[in-house]
């Protein structure tokens, strides 16, 4: 039977349970342990390093690149953990909004 606890505030608990296996995840791209990464999408390189055109990134850029987006995505479950509902600054809620949408669009994704 599931705790009705839980239920009362899913969101903390299911963030609770990601943010630890995001950042040991995020630890083996960081360390070189994987032999690869996800296409990366336009969007996220011109955000992340600002290019205006379509390039073809290389490994390690890739690499930068998805650390980058794991780090949001972290971001974004860590403040439903940590959150301060009285401290919402827009920028804080822009980045939130980000993390959330970059971890649907790359969900797929997350395997080595």
């Amino acid at each position: 039977m599931i705790d009705s606890k839980e239920l009362y505030n899913l969101k903390y608990y299911i963030s609770e349970y990601l943010v630890p296996r995001f950042i040991e995840f995020k630890k083996i791209f960081e360390n070189k342990s994987s032999p690869t990464v996800p296409t990366i999408y336009q969007e996220e390189i011109q955000y992340y390093l600002g290019y205006d055109y379509e390039i073809e990134l290389n490994f390690n850029e890739k690499q930068k690149v998805w650390i980058k987006i794991l780090d949001d995505i972290i971001f974004s479950f860590k403040y439903q953990i940590e959150e301060d509902c009285s401290k919402n600054p827009k920028e804080t809620i822009k980045k939130i909004d980000r993390g959330l949408k970059l971890f649907a669009k790359y969900f797929k994704d997350l395997w080595i």
